[in-house]
């Protein structure tokens, strides 16, 4: 966070691109976040024993990691054919 807090400083960002760059860039990694952290106390709410199968098993933990994989492969195809270089 810390580059991410100086560049805009460094090339005279202006706040208003530097705040909705920031909110559109962090959004995902939020709430893949706070999606495990939901799936896993969702598992322990229902008293099951933790294990790596369990917890990747569940729906509320492999949907996001999904949804999130979904996201890059977007992010790449858009990045592919509307930034040709």
């Amino acid at each position: 966070f810390a580059v991410q807090n100086v560049l805009p400083i460094l090339f005279d960002m202006p706040v208003k691109n530097y705040f909705i760059a920031t909110y559109i860039g962090s959004t995902p990694s939020m709430f893949v976040t706070v999606a495990l952290g939901s799936g896993i106390e969702s598992i322990m709410d229902q008293n099951i024993e933790l294990s790596i199968s369990t917890v990747l098993l569940s729906p509320e933990i492999y949907i996001p990691i999904i949804l999130f994989f979904v996201i890059l492969i977007i992010a790449f195809v858009i990045k592919k054919f509307y930034f040709k270089q």
